[in-house]
């Protein structure tokens, strides 16, 4: 092959794998069947595992699971009546991701996976009951740490981005912890997440990367 040709092979490749990267999708919770379940004044339902394509898991380590169900979209209603960082955090009407909490823990936890790699963009996160809760992510990769942050959260209610862009990994944990309680109702470290921002690799995409890869360092 001339060097023309190989040159123009890579540039092929490079555009291929280009345009087969990208899958952009962001959660925003909104296609979740309408809550239905009326406890402490606000609605909530359960998010089903396979939501998306992600297994939704509220399971500590195997050993603690959090109780009530495994993760649950919370609808702000004209009805709400107990305040809290509900009411603020999320537009009335609309739907957000809370993690249940347990006081006695000390943190809230929140499993997001899937069986092929994926690419975290961004998320938004608030606290429900308690000011200055820090945020732990973790990113995991066949069981292995890839990346871990962490974020103190301000004001109860108050959504932050946080902007994590971090590529191939299989797994997101969240957690939440810490913080002085804002309610005298609740004492738990409660999250509520929304606006998740994340990409899928296509199939064969990194294969052509590295193919791509070879064939440059070939040339030179």
């Amino acid at each position: 092959m001339t060097t023309n040709a190989r040159g123009s092979l890579i540039l092929a490749l490079l555009a291929l794998s280009a345009t087969s990267v990208v899958h952009a999708e962001t959660i925003t919770f909104e296609d979740v069947p309408t809550p239905n379940n009326d406890d402490y004044n606000f609605r909530w339902g359960p998010v089903a595992t396979g939501y998306r394509g992600f297994d939704w898991s509220t399971n500590w380590n195997g050993s603690f699971e959090l109780p009530i169900f495994s993760a649950a979209v919370y609808q702000n209603t004209s009805s709400l009546t107990l305040p809290s960082g509900f009411q603020t955090a999320i537009p009335q009407g609309t739907r957000a991701l809370y993690t249940p909490g347990d006081v006695d823990q000390g943190f809230c936890f929140l499993q997001m996976s899937r069986s092929e790699s994926w690419n975290i963009g961004s998320l938004s996160v608030a606290a429900a009951w308690r000011s200055g809760v820090t945020v732990e992510l973790l990113g995991l990769r066949n069981n292995q740490t890839v990346f871990n942050s962490f974020t103190t959260l301000g004001a109860t209610g108050v959504m932050t981005n946080l902007s994590v862009n971090q590529s191939e990994i299989d797994t997101l944990l969240i957690i939440g912890y810490g913080g002085q309680p804002s309610y005298p109702v609740s004492n738990n470290s409660i999250l509520i997440i929304d606006n998740i921002n994340y990409t899928i690799p296509a199939p064969g995409a990194l294969a052509l990367f590295a193919l791509a890869g070879g064939a440059r360092r070939r040339r030179r």
